[in-house]
């Protein structure tokens, strides 16, 4: 991770909650984890990125702080568990047509968060809560959601990405996420999902205009993606590119980081779509999810001419 972000006069405040893993490759292992990955390209966008999670007392721990801290992002909310048991998490990476198949280890420090008076002190005044759905598959992430869920303002933009990761991806975990979110990205397959969970035709429409959300994002790879808000409907065709030497991962969590700053900003749907589909599409383009960005990429994704 390397923080290539300019010094904007003010920054939004973007403090994300959940997993920080450690990616086991093929090829070696890289750190990850989508609230980490969002942290992380907040800061290139101009934002302060701040990750409250839990890593374990052992060197990929230590490593952990020490990479994210060098990249800009705020780690005062990344604690570290004392119990030598609770190792900092990892996840085997495997590509099935060049798509990533993960196999989280459900024993790491991630899975047991711990509210405090530093998170809730942070939530008070966070102008984005980004969280998803992999936390709550266990007991102390359900419950950190709903202190933070009361904690924020009511004007802070309550952005969740379903992330939906089998087997963990549970009924109770999106009944969760949606009523405490006000803001969703999801895959067009994790749309399905939850049509069928809530008997809905138009999941988009139904979030936005029977459930008062501010935007919803449903991605579709390669063909691009639709926004929704009060305000219409944005259809991206996509953006094509090479991705013979890079791989799909995080490149949704690239996506969703310039949502967020595109949604602080009150931009257009047409540029916010465009936006998210040209920085997401780069990130595909390259191994790993947190890849250098280049200053044009970044401008170009900021909406700087």
């Amino acid at each position: 991770m390397k923080n290539v972000a300019s010094e904007p006069t003010k920054k939004a405040t973007v403090v994300c909650f959940g997993e920080v893993v450690w990616d086991l490759f093929p090829d070696g292992p890289r750190l990850g984890g989508a609230p980490a990955n969002v942290a992380y390209h907040s800061v290139v966008l101009g934002q302060h990125g701040t990750l409250a999670s839990r890593v374990g007392q052992d060197p990929l721990g230590e490593q952990t702080l020490e990479i994210l801290g060098h990249a800009g992002i705020d780690v005062s909310l990344l604690t570290q568990a004392r119990q030598l048991a609770q190792p900092t998490g990892t996840v085997q990476v495997a590509f099935h047509n060049n798509d990533p198949v993960f196999t989280i280890d459900p024993e790491g420090a991630w899975t047991r968060p711990d509210w405090n008076d530093a998170w809730a002190q942070a939530y008070r005044t966070a102008d984005v809560a980004y969280f998803g759905t992999l936390m709550l598959a266990w007991q102390p992430g359900r419950t950190v959601l709903e202190h933070l869920a009361h904690t924020v303002s009511p004007a802070c933009w309550r952005v969740a990405d379903l992330n939906l990761r089998p087997p963990y991806d549970t009924d109770e975990a999106i009944h969760l996420v949606i009523k405490h979110a006000n803001a969703l990205k999801m895959s067009e397959e994790e749309a399905a999902r939850l049509a069928t969970l809530f008997g809905v035709t138009d999941v988009a429409h139904w979030l936005v205009h029977d459930r008062g959300y501010r935007a919803v994002a449903i991605t579709r790879g390669h063909r691009g993606s639709v926004l929704v808000t009060p305000e219409g409907r944005h259809d991206h065709l996509g953006v094509k590119i090479d991705t013979s030497q890079g791989d799909a991962v995080g490149a949704g969590d690239a996506f969703t980081s310039v949502l967020i700053h595109h949604w602080l900003r009150g931009s257009s749907l047409e540029q916010t779509n465009h936006a998210a589909n040209g920085y997401a599409a780069f990130v595909a383009s390259k191994r790993g999810s947190v890849p250098e960005i280049p200053a044009t990429i970044r401008q170009a994704a900021q909406g700087q001419r």
